[in-house]
This record gives structure tokens, C-alpha cells and sequence, in this order.
């Protein structure tokens, strides 16, 4: 009899012995148990434990083929050295940590056009290619909100397993960051569709826009179907506007863009969450825990379809980098 649980476990006190002949017997010291692994006639597994101070023994159709003392096992799971990933119930959510071990995004890019990243930030350090500023010029990202872009890139790719704050949906990926919105969290179309087309001037795998606007951008769509002609996922959110009237919110309405909206933590659409024929999938993105820079701390929760879509951004660079 095979017995397989979900996770490995490791036997810590391990004594092997012959089998043991029909009608032999091996008494147990006082207060110690056994295991006993035996076979019977049809060739089938078994085991059982023999309390202290019994007699083992083999029947006429058993073979004894271990006897151990009953030791102590534990999970092959390292302790959660993320101290807030249990805050984290998107993870748990989407089931994307047991892809890891094939698949954590490593070799892959997105491109997050937003309003700058923290580029110190200590979840993040390795994560990001060099800042694009399209707004002051600056390259280290002094200068931005770094609310809104540190917490959609946390997401996506914040470090797994350095003993500090969250884990990315694909922490072995690289956000390149391109600001393009100002502190207020808006920006021109102009720079937006700029923004796209460095993008896909540095042949990232997706782009993530956790932007939009009620009415659609001629040269925004042109830059997307450009990006979307060089092969890039364009994944956009999905808009907030559900309680107030549900218009339609572009880029997310244009075809070929994967779109977004977001669920809460009950597998429900989030109340703020737009929605209509036009929106693809739907995320985590109430609630969200992830990397941010204000006077608050360095890590925070936010809501919207901003913080839906980088989870999806994250899986589709997981997915690139399996095929």
C-alpha cells in the first residue's frame, strides 16, 4: 500500500532489519513502539504499530520486512520566511508557488507603465532594469509616486524567501519600469503611448497597464497593437467604475488586450470592479498586500483593478518563460 500526501515528509530514527521467518517474534523494549513493514501472501504493503512491550511476530502468511522504533517526521517545507505572506490571500488564491519549482518567471520582463518605482526598496532590489522616466528624466526614481508603481510591481515580482515583507507571482522576473503618470496617478495619452513603444523597443515578454480612461486613445490603441505585433502580452486593468455607471474603460476594451477586473477574497467580482464583454479574466485586487514607499511604511494594502492586473501580467511571464 502506497501512501502519498501533499507534501514529502523525512523519517528522523530509521532501522532496517531482515525479514523475519514465520513464527519468529522481537519483543519491544519498554516504552518504545514500533513500526512494523510487513507483506502478506498477495504481495501487498503494510504497516503497524506494535506498542511498547509486545511481541512482534510473523504469521504463516506475513513477512516482516522492517521493524524501527516510531520516530518523528516533519514537512520538507522551509518556515515562511516572507513575514507577510500570509496577508497574501491572492497567492493562495491563484495556487501559482507550486509552478515555481518549474516556472518563477526568471529570464522574463515587464514592463510596468506607471508612476515610477521605488528603486531602493528592499523587496524589490534585483527586481527592477533601470528606470525610464518619460515625466523629469531621472533614472533612479527620487522624483516619483512611488505608491501606485512600487505596489502593482510588488506584485508581480517582489523577492520570495528574503526573510522580508511579501512574495511576487513571479519572483524569478524583472519589472522595467517606465513612468509615464505623475504623482496625482495621471498622464498624457501622448506619454502613455510612448511609454508602450519603449517597451517594445526593449523587447519585454508583457506590458501591464493599470490605467485607463472612459474613452479610447487612437494613439494608445496604436501603440498596444503595435506591441501586441511584436508578440508582447498586453494585459490591462479592467476599471473601477461598477458603481458608478460601469462605462466601458480603455485600453482595456480594445481587442487583444487581456483584461482584467478583480475579485475579492471570497471569489466574488469586487463591488468597484467594472465589468462587461470585454474584460478576459479576473484577479485578486481587493485587499492587496504589496511593496509601496509613503510615511506609512514600505509595504501596504490597496484595492482596484490595478492591483488585479499585475497578477495576471505575472502569470503570463510565467507562462512565456515555459514555452
Amino acid at each position: 500500500m502506497i501512501i502519498r500526501g501533499a507534501a514529502a515528509v523525512l523519517v528522523t530514527s530509521l532501522t532496517l532489519v531482515g525479514p523475519l521467518a514465520a513464527g519468529a517474534g522481537e519483543a519491544t523494549d519498554d516504552g518504545v513502539d514500533l513500526a512494523v513493514l510487513e507483506r502478506d501472501a498477495d504481495g501487498e504493503l503494510s504497516v503497524r504499530v506494535v506498542e511498547s512491550g509486545a511481541v512482534v511476530g510473523a504469521s504463516a502468511d506475513t513477512t516482516v520486512l522492517a521493524i524501527e522504533p516510531v520516530g518523528t517526521v516533519r514537512t520538507l517545507v522551509e518556515p515562511d520566511s516572507d513575514p507577510l505572506r500570509s496577508s497574501q490571500w491572492g497567492l493562495d488564491a491563484i495556487e501559482v508557488e507550486q509552478t515555481w519549482d518549474a516556472v518563477d518567471g526568471t529570464g522574463t520582463t515587464i514592463a510596468v507603465i506607471d508612476t515610477g518605482v521605488r528603486a531602493t526598496h528592499e523587496d524589490l532590489t534585483g527586481r527592477l532594469l533601470p528606470i525610464v522616466d518619460l515625466l523629469d528624466g531621472r533614472v533612479d526614481g527620487t522624483e516619483a509616486d512611488h505608491f501606485h508603481g512600487s505596489h502593482v510591481s510588488g506584485i508581480a515580482v517582489a523577492t520570495a524567501g528574503n526573510d522580508l515583507g511579501i512574495r511576487g507571482v513571479a519572483p524569478g522576473a524583472r519589472v522595467l519600469p517606465i513612468r509615464a503618470l505623475g504623482v496625482n496617478g495621471t498622464g498624457s495619452t501622448a506619454t502613455v503611448a510612448e511609454g508602450i513603444l519603449h517597451a517594445v523597443e526593449q523587447d519585454v515578454d508583457v506590458i501591464n497597464l493599470s490605467l485607463g480612461a472612459n474613452s479610447p486613445s487612437t494613439v494608445i490603441n496604436g501603440a498596444i497593437e503595435h506591441a501586441i505585433a511584436n508578440d508582447i502580452v498586453v494585459v490591462a486593468a479592467a476599471g473601477n467604475s461598477a458603481e458608478r455607471g460601469n462605462p466601458t474603460i480603455w485600453p482595456a476594451a480594445l481587442p487583444g488586450v487581456l483584461t482584467v477586473g478583480a475579485i475579492d477574497a471570497t471569489g466574488g467580482r469586487a463591488s468597484f470592479s467594472s465589468f462587461g464583454p470585454y474584460v478576459d479574466v479576473v484577479a485578486p485586487g481587493r485587499d492587496v498586500v504589496s511593496t509601496q514607499q509613503r510615511d506609512d511604511g514600505a509595504y501596504g494594502g490597496a484595492s482596484g483593478t490595478s492591483m488585479a492586473a499585475p497578477h495576471v501580467a505575472a502569470v503570463a511571464a510565467l507562462v512565456r518563460q515555459a514555452a
